[in-house]
């Protein structure tokens, strides 16, 4: 069959799969989780329209149940005035209230029971008995069938010349017309010897207006009328929107998918392991495709005589994965212009696996790639081979032919009652005396069918018509129009959900603009911290400012600006520092300071025979022979670590780390950022060693130009980047910094912090308006977002005269944890209640190191919208944890050029990981992952629920339980003309602002006013509401208490000192 298989017809594919990648999820292995957004394949639409779009793809909501949102208006986080608004900013008339209550309320009216259906029951045996449904007749018609047999009585005589055959039989005819005629309709056997009658025994053109109408009337007419329709649905949809499981399934009940899943996700997933398994697939460095038939071939575990015709059918494959696809195509019947529908079906029935194969291809570079190279095209092909073999089975087994599209269009063409019988039983909408029948005359009919059985299938398909046509099962039908009106009103319940949100925020800025925090620092800043924009920081920032007012703390990018490959200590792989986008071009190396250089050799041999040892237990135990002789012994020692984990984690996770040192000896490190002089090492792929001078002071000044710190250095510069720790958690790596790669951002700060403290770079530095002076030291950190502990690095390398204020700084930066972990512990269930600062801070440390928490910490849950901006617009604003703090003074960049740098930096990072948690929250169970508690990890690149599942993606239940699905609210402190041009020439920033994936407001810098701006029309004024705004004098009189949701307050300290 390859031979006539075209180039074209290969290129026309390639470009159909290209397509198929673009909707399936992007997430790749689990180590190195980077949220995104989980439509980010129809970005090019619309929010609203992406939405149906996915949700007809994938069969997932896009927003809320309408019960939710009802609750949030009971509640008043909807009212009547968030819903005006959010009407008039979609350009609608405001939604009449009533109306928008009642259209969320669809009546359901109560099916047929007892009697009624008993009688419905009884009026169907009598229907079956006489042959099929009666006609419904009107006076009118009734004296019409009357004198049409008194025409044929009064005419036999003359008329019927052909003898006394024929007399007998035109009386034997009206007879039963007359019998079968009642006062409103005309029996089944009646009005057959009526057409009898009129087509034999009367002169053309006569009475076949009579015959018309009665047939327009005849439920049987209607019945096959209805399931032309139904096989114009099923079969012209088949390729285009549907694939043939899904046939199967509404017609058999049979689901093929569940017979082929399991064994591709064990294929696929011994083929992707990436360190867990102890079978693999042989061969697979010749790819997915050529592995699968080699192993298909001659492993004997690879069970494929199950299926008839199995092993001709893989001796046929071509030998190109591609064409293996178009063959499978072609047995199925789609036609070309379907492919890419068909195959995006098939594909997104395991979007996990499907997605996962997509990233691999996509990543070229990625080791596991480049050693077992995988693409779509080669699973696809795999996968399209299992699905010919499987529809053929079933197809052979209940319709008696292979199963292509124009053998079903066929086989139901002549059979169309079968069809309707079908369609009703497995769908489920049948009685239970109904439903009994079909399948007993269903399995007759399979095993050897007669014209006997085609009649009864008939009549059953008339009992089944009028069982759907009667008054009873239309009343147990929702009403469609109500349903559809509920579903009409999501957007605009979410507008309005979002809208409350907004404009509280705008309310508490626009006040804090009014009646500013008065600082009471005067002159230079005594320590100025640089966090990651990440909103888990807003809290620590808060507390801070809170604490020191001579403390100053700014919002960038985790990853400073340097993009970098990185190699902790001991480690042989760098991982890349950066933003997904971004491709590093220097790799930098975790090295022992030379006063170390005896402990690292030491502690370097040490790992490598715990490595060895932990290698030799691990195949022990994946071994079934050895495993079973040694689990007693070794299960004993394994459990003593879960054992301590989960009954005393904290006094476990000290003795831990104390047997730890004393096994390995620490080590005193540093990051060289390289000697120019010194050759590049690093050529596979190419990195260089090193920064030059040049590229050092480019990347200082560039991250403090962004952030607005050009001037008036504290004494302490403070690098923040941030981290976290927990066990027996999967998706560690969502929790990390997203800026970094899903990685801790410690080590960018480290390197950012040594090249803005040399003497060269500072110099450079001066000569571009920055001057940095000699007093001013660059300082290294990293924050656990888990256990709120700061880490701090290179102290040897800080001079003495430094020391005093780092200490100062470190205490007051535990302070500000204590405060934040008190803040944090508001919202866990199993924290202590209103207990002190430092008992919260012991909590959260014990949540990091308890293999039983599920929830060391809530992520970003929470997180609602970003402030680009000088921090004087949010500072003494009590903002939740809920938003990404990015710094940005709009004084300093006339032309907006910093701006636009930043919004297409920190847009897409936050969009994506706003909508991630907006998407995992609205239908957990398909663009989540589920909750935690049946994940297992699944080949070191995922977790699957069970052994044979499909690989989930998105966020699990107990990372959003508590989360607010709302877009990205993003404020920007600029111009609307300066904003406008930057949506002008960015195409990345119109899409998501554009079609409304974010909101964007921007503030005025010099008269504060704020804009909103409305997709396809423009900024316009946003008018306060007037409502009060809480004062308070510190963040922990606001929240202390409470665990819901609060709003903003303003954070004033005169408040308790008056």
């Amino acid at each position: 069959m390859e031979d006539n298989i075209t180039m074209e017809m290969r290129k026309h594919l390639e470009h159909v799969i290209e397509e198929v990648a673009h909707v399936l999820p992007s997430q790749g292995p689990i180590d190195t989780f980077i949220h995104h957004n989980t439509l980010h394949g129809f970005e090019h639409f619309p929010f609203e329209r992406a939405v149906v779009e996915a949700e007809r793809i994938f069969g997932a909501r896009g927003y809320l149940p309408i019960e939710d949102y009802l609750r949030f208006y009971a509640t008043g986080r909807i009212t009547r005035r968030d819903i005006e608004r959010a009407c008039r900013e979609r350009g609608h008339d405001p939604f009449d209230e009533a109306e928008l209550l009642r259209s969320a309320h669809p009546e359901m009216p109560d099916l047929l029971e007892g009697p009624e259906l008993e009688a419905l029951f009884e009026h169907m045996e009598d229907v079956a008995a006489w042959g099929g449904p009666a006609i419904p007749l009107d006076n009118h018609l009734v004296a019409r069938v009357r004198a049409a047999v008194r025409n044929h009585v009064d005419q036999t005589p003359s008329t019927h010349s052909s003898g006394q055959a024929a007399t007998t039989e035109v009386a034997r005819l009206c007879l039963t017309v007359v019998h079968d005629l009642g006062p409103d309709s005309l029996r089944r056997r009646g009005f057959d010897a009526l057409c009898a009658l009129e087509s034999a025994f009367s002169q053309p053109g006569t009475s076949e207006s009579l015959i018309a109408e009665l047939s327009a009337r005849d439920p049987r007419h209607q019945m096959k009328e209805f399931c032309e329709r139904q096989l114009e649905y099923h079969i012209g949809r088949l390729g285009s929107e549907t694939c043939h499981r899904d046939l199967l399934l509404a017609l058999t009940g049979e689901d093929i998918h569940e017979q082929i899943h399991p064994g591709m996700v064990r294929l696929s997933m011994a083929f992707l392991d990436e360190g867990l398994a102890a079978w693999h697939v042989a061969g697979r460095s010749l790819g997915f495709y050529d592995a699968f038939r080699k192993m298909a071939e001659h492993d004997l575990f690879f069970d494929l005589e199950s299926l008839p015709g199995a092993r001709a059918a893989l001796k046929d494959l071509p030998p190109l994965a591609i064409d293996a696809i178009i063959q499978s195509l072609e047995k199925l019947g789609v036609h070309h212009d379907h492919w890419g529908p068909y195959l995006r079906r098939i594909a997104v029935a395991l979007p996990g696996l499907s997605g996962m194969v997509s990233w691999r291809a996509s990543h070229p570079d990625y080791a596991a790639q480049r050693a077992h190279p995988i693409d779509l095209i080669q699973f696809l092909a795999v996968r399209m081979f299992h699905e010919v073999l499987y529809v053929r089975q079933v197809s052979r087994h209940v319709f008696g032919h292979d199963g292509d599209i124009e053998s079903f269009r066929h086989h139901f063409t002549h059979h169309l009652p079968e069809l309707l019988v079908r369609h009703a039983l497995y769908s489920g909408e049948l009685p239970d005396f109904l439903a009994e029948r079909a399948r007993s005359q269903l399995a007759v009919s399979a095993s050897d069918e007669t014209p006997d059985d085609e009649m009864a299938i008939l009549r059953l398909a008339d009992m089944i018509f009028q069982h759907q046509q009667s008054t009873a099962h239309g009343k147990a039908d929702p009403d469609s129009s109500r349903n559809g009106k509920a579903s009409a009103t999501l957007p605009i319940w979410q507008a309005a959900y979002e809208v409350h949100y907004r404009d509280a925020i705008l309310e508490a800025l626009t006040r804090n603009a009014k009646s500013p925090w008065k600082r009471r620092r005067k002159g230079r800043a005594k320590a100025q911290l640089v966090f990651c924009i990440d909103d888990r920081e807003e809290s620590v920032r808060r507390h801070t400012e809170e604490l020191h007012a001579d403390y100053e703390t700014f919002g960038a990018a985790g990853f400073f600006g340097v993009a970098i490959d990185y190699v902790a200590l001991g480690e042989k792989d760098p991982v890349p520092l950066c933003p997904l986008v971004v491709t590093p071009a220097h790799r930098m190396e975790e090295t022992p300071r030379a006063e170390s250089l005896e402990a690292w050799q030491q502690r370097s041999t040490r790992q490598r025979l715990l490595a060895a040892l932990r290698d030799v237990v691990r195949e022990v135990l994946r071994n079934p022979v050895s495993s079973y002789f040694l689990i007693d012994i070794v299960g004993l020692f394994a459990m003593l670590p879960v054992v301590g984990r989960l009954l005393a984690p904290r006094t476990y996770e000290r003795a831990s780390r104390q047997t730890k040192s004393s096994v390995l000896p620490h080590v005193e490190t540093t990051i060289p950022i390289g000697d120019p002089r010194q050759p590049d090492t690093h050529r596979h792929p190419p990195r260089k060693s090193h920064f030059t001078d040049d590229e050092q002071a480019e990347r200082v000044a560039n991250l403090l130009r962004n952030i607005g710190l050009v001037r008036h250095f504290a004494p302490l510069v403070v690098l923040v980047g941030h981290g976290s720790e927990s066990r027996n958690n999967p998706h560690l790596s969502a929790y990390d910094c997203g800026a970094c790669g899903g990685k801790h951002g410690g080590p960018n700060a480290r390197v950012f912090a040594r090249m803005a403290n040399r003497p060269e770079v500072r110099e450079i530095l001066r000569a571009r308006n920055i001057d940095i002076p000699d007093d001013t030291w660059f300082l290294g950190a990293e924050h656990n977002t888990a256990t709120d502990i700061f880490s701090y690095f290179d102290l040897l390398d800080m001079p003495e005269r430094f020391q005093d204020a780092f200490e100062t700084v470190r205490k007051e930066m535990h302070r500000a944890s204590e405060l934040s972990a008190h803040e944090r512990c508001r919202k866990f269930e199993s924290a202590p209640k209103n207990p002190t600062p430092a008992r919260a801070l012991a909590h959260v440390i014990g949540r990091s190191s308890d293999l039983s928490q599920a929830r060391p910490e809530l992520g970003h849950a929470t997180n609602a919208m970003a402030i680009v901006g000088p921090r004087t617009i949010s500072e003494g604003v009590f903002l939740d944890r809920r938003s990404f703090l990015i710094s940005y003074d709009p004084s300093s960049d006339p032309d907006g050029t910093i701006l636009e740098g930043i919004l297409l930096a920190v847009g897409p990072v936050g969009a994506g990981i706003s909508l991630e948690y907006y998407f995992s929250t609205v239908d957990n169970a398909k663009y989540g992952c589920g909750t935690k508690v049946p994940h297992n990890v699944a080949g070191l690149i995922g977790v699957m629920e069970g052994a044979s599942g499909d690989l989930r993606t998105g966020l699990p239940r107990q990372m959003i339980e508590i989360h607010e699905p709302m877009r990205l609210l993003m404020i920007v402190a600029a111009k609307t003309e300066i904003l406008a041009s930057v949506y002008d020439r960015q195409p990345s920033i119109k899409q998501l602002v554009g079609n409304a994936w974010v909101q964007l407001v921007a503030m005025d810098p010099e008269t504060s006013a704020f804009s909103l701006f409305v997709p396809d029309k423009g900024f316009f004024p946003w008018k306060p509401r007037g409502e009060d705004v809480p004062t308070v004098a510190n963040s922990k009189q606001w929240y202390a208490g409470k665990m819901d949701f609060l709003d903003p307050a303003l954070i004033r300290p005169e408040v308790a000192r008056a």
